[in-house]
């Protein structure tokens, strides 16, 4: 059932979003292209509810149209956050100086520290409050991606492509962020990604690294159990970390 709750709420914003409040066409307001489409499938929201689709209408509508490129220049960077002192402090705080995916700790030399837009940017904005944003490692950031929920990314359903398992013993990082995202802690200490750094095994050691067959667990626990973790397909100098993480 946990598998299927983020499909399924996933699955319901998207059905209540009208068609024609995407739409370069659009003849009328989208909050009332939002409340036509709400009397056609029978529902009746809150206000507030009607809002936050509209909001959600809104920031999808800010970046039709552009590439990726263009639609990342779009979003709050990570040296705007940095300018906002007391923001970029708390956020940090609450994640205890790690990563929000991998608890990795922000101040290791070879983390390549990213902004985190914990819903994606076309759908959650930068809301001034902060409360869509997070602190990342590239190599996370790069295996979320866009994805709005672990189980609506379809390598959450072990999808792979032709050159994923070139090395034995090596995940992706889209099937690695899966995993992360799924567990949310250590299998054995069950220590979240605010404690401490959380690492991806294979279940059956003779499996293909997808996540119906990894779990996720700490350093410490993986010594003491003799597991052999997986390692990252990391991004840049975050190539780096693999070996530190061998040495402990």
């Amino acid at each position: 059932m946990s598998v299927i709750q983020p499909c399924i709420r996933q699955s319901i914003l998207i059905s209540l979003i009208p068609s024609k409040a995407l739409s370069n066409n659009i003849d009328q307001s989208i909050d009332l292209s939002i409340r036509e489409h709400l009397n056609c499938l029978g529902l009746e929201l809150s206000d507030i509810e009607i809002n936050v689709l509209t909001d959600v209408c809104i920031n999808i509508r800010k970046v039709q149209g552009m590439n990726a490129t263009a639609a990342r220049r779009s979003s709050l960077s990570l040296a705007e956050l940095k300018g906002m002192p007391q923001k970029y402090a708390a956020i940090r705080e609450k994640q205890n100086g790690r990563c929000i995916w991998c608890g990795v700790r922000l101040d290791n030399e070879y983390v390549e520290l990213t902004l985190e837009h914990i819903v994606p940017k076309h759908i959650g904005d930068d809301v001034p409050s902060g409360v869509n944003w997070g602190l990342a490692c590239n190599s996370c950031n790069n295996g979320k991606g866009d994805s709005l929920a672990w189980a609506s990314s379809p390598w959450a359903h072990d999808y792979f492509g032709r050159n994923d398992f070139l090395i034995e013993g090596r995940i992706t990082l889209k099937h690695r962020w899966s995993v992360l995202r799924r567990t949310n802690h250590c299998e054995k200490c069950f220590k979240t990604p605010k404690d401490v750094e959380i690492w991806v095994f294979r279940r059956i050691k003779t499996g293909l690294p997808i996540p119906s067959n990894c779990s996720s667990i700490c350093l410490d626990c993986s010594s003491l159990d003799v597991i052999e973790i997986l390692e990252p397909n990391f991004i840049g100098e975050e190539k780096k970390r693999w070996p530190i993480a061998n040495q402990n």
